[in-house]
């Protein structure tokens, strides 16, 4: 079993001084989430099931939902279409130097 570990704890080392990385697979629902009701808020290609408070702001590049730089002080938010109570939301994001990022859940847009 030392082996074992010695050998896990060396990969495990290599991998984070090469700093290899490995691409994750699309979130995608299982037959049973399906049947369950679950549906995703984001499908990798589309803005469907988004509202996007102004022109620009938000770009979907390679599966990820990116934020565009922007200097004409509009806000740049985007919103789900739909409401929700009961959810459970889980993400995986990067964030950039000098940036200020966060996710507001239960609020009502009073912007028309």
């Amino acid at each position: 079993m030392s082996n074992f570990k010695t050998c896990f704890a060396l990969i495990i080392g290599l991998l984070g001084i090469f700093g290899v990385t490995f691409a994750q697979t699309p979130n995608k629902l299982t037959p049973k989430e399906k049947q369950n009701g679950w549906r995703l808020l984001f499908d990798g290609q589309t803005f469907d099931g988004w509202k996007k408070l102004a022109d620009t702001g938000w770009v979907i590049k390679d599966g990820e939902l990116l934020a565009q730089d922007f200097t004409d002080g509009k806000q740049k938010d985007i919103i789900t279409t739909d409401q929700f109570e009961n959810f459970e939301l889980s993400v995986e994001f990067k964030i950039s130097e000098l940036t200020n990022s966060g996710i507001k859940y239960l609020v009502t847009n009073t912007i028309k």
